[in-house]
Order: structure tokens, then C-alpha cells, then sequence
């Protein structure tokens, strides 16, 4: 049997551990890659900050962007403020891209 639905549920749910939570990191490592590691640099520091983040579902990040009532939620614009935020958060949305070609 799939240990998945325990390893989401540990610690009150944890994010990454979901579909939006994937499209979250992939987007968040896809604004790194262009800002950063394209151009030689190196990505640890980037890195030092997601692990920093509470990936909790009690995580403050998460609270009115992606976890609604203790859940998930799937939306595009759900997922899309969630990226803003990390952005923030990590502050890799000071390498603001000039085209929007993530879509949430």
C-alpha cells in the first residue's frame, strides 16, 4: 500500500507533498534557473531559503493563497498567489521576469 497518504497527512499536511505544492516548486525553481543559475551563478542560497519555508499546511505563507479551511486548494489563481508569495518571501521576485510564461 502507498505510504503517499501518510507522508501528506504528517505534521497536519504539508504542501509540497501535493499537486499545487509541485506546480509551486516548479514554478519557483523555473524564476531561480532564469535568475540565477542560467547565468552561472549559484543556487544554494536559494535554496538555504526553500528550506527555510514551513511547507505545513499550517504554514503562514500558505494562509489565504493556497490553504482555505485546512485545505488545498487546486484554482489557478489559488496557485498563482502562492507562487507570488514565495517570490517574495525568498526575494527572487526582485528578478521580476519581464514576460509572463508561467501559467498557474
Amino acid at each position: 500500500m502507498s505510504n503517499v497518504p501518510k507522508i501528506r497527512a504528517s505534521g497536519g499536511g504539508q504542501v509540497l507533498m501535493t499537486a499545487p505544492g509541485m506546480n509551486i516548486l516548479g514554478a519557483i525553481a523555473h524564476g531561480i534557473y532564469h535568475a540565477d543559475a542560467k547565468q552561472g551563478g549559484d543556487i544554494r542560497e536559494w535554496t538555504k531559503k526553500l528550506g527555510g519555508i514551513d511547507w505545513s499546511y499550517k504554514g503562514g505563507l500558505w494562509k489565504d493563497t493556497l490553504i482555505t479551511d485546512g485545505k488545498v486548494s487546486t484554482s489557478a489563481r489559488a496557485v498563482k498567489d502562492a507562487i507570488e508569495a514565495l517570490e517574495k518571501q525568498i526575494g527572487l521576485s526582485a528578478f521580476a521576469k519581464d514576460d509572463d510564461t508561467l501559467a498557474a
